[in-house]
């Protein structure tokens, strides 16, 4: 057999075989850049440019900004916001208000469903566009397709505690006494300022004309017959009977005569045509209805003949007098005769020196009326009392309880000095301890102790006793005490509180109602960030209800964190800021840390980023918040003092010894509809899905140093958490809205894959055909340059 023999020689098949197994290593360098580098450097161009797709997108720090329209409105018609209520029905008051033994019994009442509506108003962005201010105007629309069947919250009917009642009670000194003190206070107060107001009136000044027209008539009449202008006092009348009807100006030809005050034609600059006859009789003792009739002798005050048509009439008939006459003599005691006659007789003859001086005299003596009370004096009269209904002047006087008499200046100090009983209860609690217990009474111009104690029993007993158990007692009638019966509309959001309202009291926000409606909420701007100058902090707020910072706790707190307009910073580019997201919450007033479950939820096919409140930032013990108790988060601050504690539904995490041992009907249970939760797409930060849940409560817990409720419910049932109504409000974004967001990403993403897989398939493709081009050069190469066969012998031997 012949050998195997090599081709010699160079041959171009074989370079050209060659060179294609060169080409191929290329190309499979080729396909291997882009099958491992393309991919990461599309996903990292890519992420980029849809970061700053959606930063361009989310940022509103102007106007003119692409979402602009949506976020002045909170995007609320895309995204329904629906506030729904159960409320907590107290079926046995009686038991809590007298400790019978029995606990409370409660029966759930609801759903009832609001949709709530809000948007944005004077809405103001800073120079730079890094924030921006604004109000929010609310409105609640209900919703009785979504409510319990045969349920309205305009007549259907709540009874449970009354928060408002315990604002109250817990703000007064010593509870329900010092709300009694507080009430003699103020009822003290206006009576003394009334009192004031009348003694300085046209009207008192009228009443007194005739003390003291009687004496100016008479000095008149005897200048005249002195310095010679008549020679007896019928001539003298007639010339004071002309000039007080006729005289237009102060006549000047009556040297020695004054006549300031006595003419009722000098104020219009007309003459009152009042014949002299009639004025004869206007003036004549003996005729019924005159000026110096004692028996009628406040027929004549203006209040008095306007307020009763038939003394008016009668007066216009018996002196044959015009409508426009009897406007001149009335408008002459109330104004030139008042100023000018009355008002300095009155002051020399009660040695005072201000009219208003006369209202420490009635108080203390009812000497300026003759003993007589206010009240009485236009009673007797037919006319109202000019006093306010409800404020019984008689009995704020020591006259009306005991034979007490004070004196002008004891008076004055006591109710109007610089610790004025009047001015405040703190100096009228203060008065009733340092009487009672003997202290110095000098601040108060009381230098007998006997008095001291009389006029503290006048106001401790007798007041606080009487006047302010019958002032009270039609209050509780209407709904203003401990336990009150409301509508479920009137609890949520019309309350007018008749406590409050009787007392005037201002700023007990939300106390009574729980939120507000067709109205700013909160009532003061807002400020957040916007993110333009660090998309970290979008939404943030810098200012909320017109602070920066809130005073409810143990040191101020600053004002921060997520805003309620559902936007935070994106997650996808920074995964550790789902360790680090807070939100400013408007019920617990502080901001609540908020825990990534790890769960992701997929919602109109877009997955999102599962967020639940942190426990402890909400129901935690924590004595910066004065919060003790576990399970019980303390905003009775936030609440005007009211003592509400939000808890979990069904007192969930809340000791059973103040909450559901000491009640009936409540039980505790867990499911998702119990959850606050908050679902956002990480790649926007849109909040896409949210839902708030919590229990309203009342605890009754009595200070037992000052017996907070010791005068009108001393047998109330102390120590328990009364539930008062569960709250859940959600909050999910449409369909349409949904692909809108998904839309702002979902394109770019789209065009991300298809270039991640065809980069792979190009880099695939590329060492496929580097496989096959190398193979084809190899084979090529080794036909060219390996062994060829010339010809095959066979072995002869085989």
């Amino acid at each position: 057999m012949d050998s195997l023999k090599p081709i010699v020689g160079v041959n171009k098949k074989d370079v050209f075989f060659r060179s294609l197994l060169i080409v191929g290593l290329c190309v499979c360098c080729l396909g291997v850049v882009i099958l491992v580098a393309l991919p990461p450097i599309f996903k990292f161009v890519l992420d980029d440019a849809i970061y700053n797709g959606v930063v361009d997108r989310i940022v509103i720090d102007n106007k003119n900004a692409e979402d602009y329209n949506n976020w002045s409105v909170y995007n609320d018609r895309e995204a329904p916001y629906m506030m729904t209520w159960w409320f907590w029905n107290l079926t046995n008051p009686s038991d809590v208000t007298t400790t019978s033994g029995n606990k409370p019994n409660y029966t759930r009442v609801g759903p009832y469903v609001w949709r709530r509506y809000r948007t944005k108003q004077n809405i103001t962005f800073s120079p730079d566009g890094s924030s921006v201010t604004y109000n929010s105007f609310v409105s609640f629309e209900f919703q009785p397709s979504l409510s319990g069947s045969n349920l309205n919250p305009q007549t259907d009917l709540i009874t449970n505690i009354n928060p408002a009642y315990f604002a109250i009670v817990n703000k007064a000194p010593q509870g329900e006494l010092g709300l009694a003190v507080g009430i003699v206070q103020q009822a003290s107060y206006k009576i003394i300022n009334g009192m004031k107001a009348f003694f300085n009136s046209s009207s008192y000044l009228s009443l007194n004309y005739i003390r003291v027209l009687s004496g100016s008539y008479q000095q008149t009449i005897t200048a005249l017959i002195t310095n010679g202008y008549a020679t007896n006092p019928q001539e003298a009348a007639v010339i004071f009977f002309e000039n007080w009807a006729n005289s237009t100006s102060i006549p000047t030809n009556y040297t020695g005569v004054v006549w300031n005050g006595l003419l009722i034609s000098t104020s219009s600059g007309v003459s009152s045509a009042i014949s002299t006859s009639t004025v004869a009789r206007l003036f004549d003792q003996n005729t019924t209805f005159s000026f110096f009739d004692q028996t009628h002798a406040t027929i004549w005050s203006p209040l008095i003949a306007s307020a009763n048509s038939t003394s008016y009439n009668l007066l216009k008939l018996t002196f044959g007098l015009t409508d426009i006459q009897m406007l001149m003599i009335q408008s002459w005691i109330a104004g030139d005769f008042a100023t000018i006659r009355t008002t300095p007789a009155l002051l020399q003859t009660f040695a005072v020196s201000t009219l208003s001086d006369l209202a420490y005299l009635q108080w203390g003596q009812a000497t300026p009326l003759n003993n007589a009370s206010i009240a009485s004096v236009f009673a007797a009269q037919g006319a109202l009392s000019p006093f306010a209904p409800g404020v019984p002047e008689p009995a704020l006087a020591p006259l009306a309880f005991g034979v007490i008499t004070v004196p002008f200046n004891t008076s004055k100090i006591l109710l109007s000095g610089p610790v004025g009983v009047t001015l405040n209860n703190t100096y009228l609690a203060e008065f009733l301890v340092a009487a009672q217990s003997g202290g110095d009474l000098s601040p108060w111009g009381v230098n007998s102790p006997i008095l001291g104690l009389q006029l503290a029993s006048y106001f401790a007993q007798y007041l606080v006793s009487t006047y302010a158990t019958s002032f009270i007692t039609p209050i509780f009638r209407a709904g203003g005490g401990s336990i009150t019966t409301r509508t479920p509309q009137t609890m949520v959001f019309d309350c007018h509180d008749p406590l409050i309202t009787a007392l005037n009291i201002t700023g007990f926000k939300n106390s009574c109602a729980f939120r507000t409606n067709n109205t700013l909420d909160p009532p003061g701007l807002v400020t957040i960030l916007t993110g333009s100058a660090n998309i970290v902090n979008i939404s943030d707020y810098t200012m909320y209800d017109g602070q920066t910072n809130v005073s409810y706790y143990a040191a101020p707190l600053p004002v921060c964190c997520q805003s309620d307009n559902g936007q935070f910073a994106p997650i996808t580019n920074n995964e550790n800021r789902r360790d680090q997201m807070y939100a400013w919450d408007s019920d617990f007033q502080r901001p609540l840390k908020l825990d990534y479950s790890g769960n992701e939820v997929n919602q109109y096919d877009i997955t999102l980023n599962r967020f639940y409140i942190n426990y402890n930032s909400q129901f935690g013990a924590n004595p910066f918040y004065y919060q003790g108790t576990s399970g019980l988060a303390n905003v009775s601050a936030a609440n005007s003092g009211a003592p509400i504690f939000i808890t979990n539904w069904n007192f969930n995490g809340v000791p059973t010894n103040i909450s559901t041992d000491l009640i009936n009907g409540v039980t505790t249970w867990n499911n998702d509809t119990e959850v606050s939760m908050t679902s956002v797409e990480p790649e926007t930060g849109k909040v896409m899905k949210y839902q708030k849940t919590g229990q309203i409560n009342v605890w009754v817990v009595q200070n037992t140093t000052q017996n907070l409720l010791g005068v009108w419910n001393s047998r109330f049932r102390d120590g328990v958490v009364y539930p008062i109504a569960q709250v859940q409000e959600t909050q999910e974004v449409s369909k349409n809205l949904a692909d809108e967001y998904k839309g702002l990403v979902g394109s770019a993403r789209n065009a991300q894959k298809g270039l991640f897989w065809a980069s792979i398939a190009v880099g695939i493709c590329l060492l496929l055909c580097c496989i096959v081009i190398c193979i084809g050069g190899v084979v090529g190469s080794l036909s060219q340059r390996g062994w060829k066969v010339d010809q095959l012998v066979k072995d002869d031997s085989v």
